[in-house]
C-alpha cells in the first residue's frame, strides 16, 4: 500500500536568496530526505534587501493600537458580541482605514491583501520593495514585516496517554470532548473518512459554516466549517493531500472506528472523539504554498467561530518574537481564550531547531515521542543452527515499498565491512558491499541518504530484498518513497536492535546467513514508549531563548485517517503529536470551562510523564529543551489541584549575579497542599552544575479552591559558571507537580 507523505515548511521568499531557508519534512511516512531547521531571519536585513529593489513583496503591516483579543484578554472565552467589544472592533476598523488612506499617498500601487483586527491589529499589503521605508514612515505603522512561504506541514496512543481517566470524567467515551470545537488550520478535512461521518451529532445554532456555496460538500453535523485560504474554485476547502485528515482524525476521530492498514483490522478514536471540528484550508486546489496573511486570516475565523482550540502542524523559520506576526496572532488567540496547539517542527535532533509559530510564549508546543506499536511482516533468522532468541519472529515495517507478496527464505548480507562504510547503501559501488548481495536480503544501515536511494542501489546490484535497520532507538517506521521510480524489490525496516543483532549474527558466518520473511501481516505491540523522535525539534528557541517544546505526545506510527473514504495510514512527525495536545486541550476546556489557556497549558506541562528517553539508545533521561514537561497523561492532568502561571520558569541569557522569576499558583479543583522544594540545578546531560544555585520560597503552601499564591524561584549565578542549567521546582502533597526551570549562562 502506498502511503501518502508531505513536506512542511514556511519559507521567506521575497528575499530567498539572502535567508537561504530550506523546507523542513512534514508529518508523513519519513523518506529521509536530508533536514535542516529553517533558518532564522533577521527581520530588518530581510526588508533593507527587499527595500533595494522596485519587485513587488508582501508584507504584514501592524498598526500601534491594540488587536480586539488583547484588549479584552486574557479571558476563558472572549465574547465578540459584547458591545463594548464590537465598538472597538469598528474603531479598529475606522482607524485601520485612515491608516490605509495615509499609506496609498506614499504607496500608491500598494493592494490590501487583508485585513486583521482580532488577533493581530494590521493590513496585508502587495506592494514595490521600494515604498518600504517610506511605508515604515506612516503614523499609526508599528511595525512592518515580509511575509513568509509556508509549504504544507506534513488506537495505541490512547492508552499511553491515559486518555480514559478524563473521558470517564466527562461520561464516557462517547461523551468526550461533547460541544467542544477544535479548528484544524492544515490541508482540510475529508468528510467521506468513517472519522468524521455525523450520526447521532447535531451541529450547533449558527453551524455548519462555509466562505462560499460550493465549500458546503465539505461539512457536515460532525465537520461544521469549512473554509479555504484563499477560498478560490468550487472546492477550495477539499482536502486534496490527506495530512489535515490525518491530524484531525487524532484530535477527534469518532470513537471506534473501524480502520484497515495493510489487511490488518483496527479500532479507532481521537483523543476528543465527540468533539466538533472546523476545517480551515490554507493549502487549497492542491496549493504547496500559503503565506502569513492567509493562516493568520484562519486563525481570526477560527476565533470567531467559537473553536475552542486550534491545532496548527505546520511551522517554519523563526524571527524574533517581537517581530514575528503569526506568533503575535498566536499569542493572542490565547488571550481570546483558543487554545493553540502548535508542532515544535520536524528539524532535531540540533538545539534551538523550534520553528515559528511554535515559538510563541502562548502556544502549547508538542514534540513527538513514540508510540509503541507499528504494522509489519514477521522476520525470523532462520540459520546457522540456533539464532538468537531475541532474533526469532520480530516485525519488519512496511511503507511505501513494494512487501514480501510470498514467504521469503533467503541468505542475507550486511553492506558493510570497511571502517570507512557505515553500510548504507548509500552508493552501489563506493564502497561496494564487501559481502556480494546479488541473491540475497541486503541488511542496511537507515541513515546518509533517502530510503529510495538505498532501495534502488540494493536492487542494482542483484539483491532480492532489502531489511533496512533503524538507527534511532525505539520502533522501526514506515519508510516513505522520495519520488522518482519506485524500487521493485520488496523493502521493510527493523528496529535498531534487531538490525545489529543480525548484523553480528551475519558477521559470524557471513556465508550462512538467513532471514526469512512471511508474507502475512500483524500488529507489533512494543516496549519501545515515551522515546523521544530524533526528528523533534529541540529547544531553546532561537533569538528569545525560550523553553520549549512545552510537552510531548506520541508522534511516531501514529495511525489516523487519510484523504479517502476507507483510507487509513501511519504517519510520524510533531504534526502527528501536536493533535494529541489538541484534542487533550479539548478535553480539558470541557471538564473546565471557566479556565484560562495557561491553566489548561499548566495541567498538561506540569503532570507531564518523565522520563522521556533519548532517541540514540533510548535508555537516558532527556532534558526540559528536549521534552518540555515530559509526556502528557491525562490521568493526571484531569485533577492538578493547581495550576501555575508561568507553567515553567525561563531564566534565560543571565550574567553574574542574583536573578529571580515569580510563578503565581492558583487552587483548582479542591485545592490542596504542597511541600515545594528545588531539585538540581544540572546541566543538560546530567551533570551537576558548578556555580549556579536555585532556590525557591516559600517551601510550603496551602490553596484553596481560587485562591493565588506567588513562589519566588531565585538563581544565583557565581563566577566561571558558564553553560546551561536546569532543574524543576518540585510541588509533593495532594498532588505531584513539576514546574521545570532552564538559564543559560552566556549564549547557549
Amino acid at each position: 500500500m502506498r502511503v501518502p507523505r508531505l513536506f512542511l515548511a514556511f519559507v521567506a521568499v521575497a528575499v530567498a536568496a539572502a535567508l537561504s531557508v530550506l523546507p523542513v519534512v512534514a508529518g508523513g511516512p519519513a523518506t529521509d530526505r536530508p533536514v535542516r531547521a529553517p533558518d532564522p531571519i533577521d527581520p530588518e536585513a530581510a526588508l533593507r534587501q527587499a527595500a533595494a529593489s522596485s519587485a513587488p513583496v508582501k508584507v504584514i503591516v501592524r498598526l500601534s493600537d491594540a488587536p480586539v483579543a488583547a484588549r479584552f484578554g486574557p479571558t476563558p472565552r472572549l465574547d465578540l458580541a459584547r458591545g463594548d467589544v464590537q465598538a472597538y472592533a469598528r474603531q479598529l476598523a475606522d482607524r485601520q482605514q485612515a491608516v490605509l488612506s495615509r499609506i496609498q499617498t506614499v504607496a500608491p500601487g500598494a493592494r490590501v491583501l487583508q485585513r486583521f483586527s482580532l488577533t493581530l491589529n494590521g493590513v496585508a499589503l502587495e506592494l514595490p520593495g521600494s515604498a518600504i521605508p517610506a511605508l515604515q514612515r506612516v503614523p499609526g505603522v508599528a511595525r512592518v514585516t515580509l511575509t513568509r512561504e509556508f509549504r504544507p506541514v506534513m488506537n495505541v496512543s490512547l492508552p499511553l496517554i491515559n486518555a480514559s481517566a478524563l473521558w470517564n470524567d466527562l461520561g464516557g467515551a462517547r461523551r468526550a470532548g461533547e460541544g467542544i470545537r477544535i479548528g484544524i488550520i492544515d490541508t482540510g478535512i475529508d468528510i467521506r473518512n468513517p472519522c468524521f461521518h455525523d450520526k447521532g451529532y447535531r451541529a450547533p445554532a449558527g453551524f455548519p459554516r462555509t466562505d462560499n456555496p460550493e465549500n458546503a460538500a465539505f461539512v457536515n453535523n460532525k465537520v461544521i466549517v469549512a473554509r479555504a485560504y484563499p477560498a478560490e474554485g468550487p472546492d477550495s476547502a477539499r482536502d486534496t493531500n490527506g495530512h489535515g485528515s490525518h491530524v484531525a482524525g487524532t484530535a477527534a476521530c469518532n470513537h471506534r472506528t473501524r480502520a484497515t492498514f495493510q489487511g490488518v483490522r483496527f479500532e479507532i478514536s481521537g483523543v476528543a472523539p465527540r468533539a466538533f471540528l472546523g476545517n480551515y484550508n490554507v493549502f487549497p486546489n492542491e496549493a504547496e504554498s500559503s503565506s502569513d496573511e492567509q493562516i493568520i486570516a484562519a486563525i481570526e475565523d477560527a476565533v470567531r467561530d467559537g473553536m475552542h482550540v486550534i491545532n496548527m502542524s505546520l511551522g517554519g523559520a523563526a524571527l524574533p518574537n517581537v517581530a514575528d506576526p503569526l506568533v503575535e496572532a498566536t499569542n493572542n488567540a490565547a488571550r481570546a481564550g483558543v487554545v493553540p496547539a502548535v508542532a515544535a517542527g520536524n528539524s532535531g535532533p540540533g538545539a534551538q531547531t523550534i520553528t515559528s509559530p511554535g515559538t510563541a510564549p502562548g502556544a502549547i508546543t508538542a514534540g513527538a515521542s513514540t508510540n509503541p506499536h507499528f504494522v509489519g511482516q514477521p522476520v525470523s533468522v532462520t540459520a546457522p543452527a540456533n539464532p538468537p532468541a531475541d532474533l526469532q519472529n520480530f516485525g519488519g515495517a512496511a511503507g511505501d515499498f513494494r512487501t514480501y507478496d510470498t514467504q521469503t527464505e533467503a541468505l542475507y548480507a550486511w553492506w558493510a565491512g570497511t571502517a570507512d562504510s557505515p553500510g548504507t547503501a548509500c552508493t552501489a559501488t563506493d564502497p561496494a558491499p564487501a559481502v556480494p548481495v546479488s541473491g540475497k536480503i541486503a541488511l542496511i544501515a537507515r541513515g546518509g541518504c533517502t530510503f529510495t536511494e538505498k532501495i534502488t542501489n540494493a536492487q542494482n546490484a542483484g539483491a532480492i530484498g532489502v531489511l533496512v535497520y533503524n538507527n534511532v532507538a525505539g520502533d522501526p517506521v514506515a519508510m516513505g518513497h522520495a519520488g522518482g521510480p519506485l524500487p521493485t524489490i520488496p523493502a521493510l525496516m527493523v528496529a535498531r536492535d534487531k538490525g545489529v543483532g543480525m548484523r553480528e549474527w551475519f558477521q559470524r558466518d557471513p556465508g550462512a546467513a538467513t532471514v526469512r520473511v512471511d508474507p502475512t501481516f500483524a500488529e507489533f505491540v512494543t516496549p519501545n514508549a515515551d522515546i523521544i523522535a530524533g526528528f523533534s525539534s529541540r529547544g531553546p528557541t532561537p533569538f528569545d531563548f525560550h523553553i520549549k517544546p512545552d510537552v510531548t505526545a506520541p508522534g511516531v506510527n501514529v495511525l489516523s485517517a487519510i484523504n479517502q473514504p476507507t483510507g487509513f495510514a501511519f504517519f510520524q512527525g510533531t504534526s502527528m503529536a501536536t493533535p494529541h495536545v489538541a484534542g487533550a486541550s479539548a478535553l480539558l476546556r470541557q471538564k473546565f470551562p471557566t479556565w484560562h489557556v495557561d491553566q489548561i497549558k499548566s495541567a498538561l506541562v506540569n503532570t507531564g510523564k518523565r522520563p522521556v528517553f533519548d532517541h540514540v539508545l533510548g535508555t537516558q533521561p532527556t532534558g526540559v529543551m528536549t521534552r518540555g514537561g515530559g509526556r502528557i497523561d491525562l490521568a493526571r492532568a484531569r485533577d492538578p489541584r493547581a495550576t501555575a502561571r508561568p507553567a515553567h520558569v525561563n531564566f534565560g541569557v543571565v550574567a553574574i549575579g542574583s536573578h529571580e522569576e515569580v510563578v503565581t499558583l492558583t487552587g483548582v479543583g479542591a485545592g490542596g497542599s504542597w511541600s515545594v522544594a528545588v531539585t538540581g540545578p544540572v546541566r543538560p546531560d546530567g551533570s551537576p552544575a558548578t556555580g549556579v544555585t536555585v532556590r525557591v520560597q516559600p517551601t510550603s503552601i496551602t490553596l484553596a479552591p481560587g485562591a493565588f499564591a506567588d513562589l519566588r524561584v531565585t538563581a544565583q549565578v557565581a563566577i566561571g559558571a558558564a553553560g546551561q542549567y536546569e532543574g524543576d521546582i518540585v510541588l509533593t502533597g495532594t498532588t505531584i507537580l513539576r514546574i521545570p526551570y532552564w538559564l543559560s549562562v552566556g549564549p547557549p
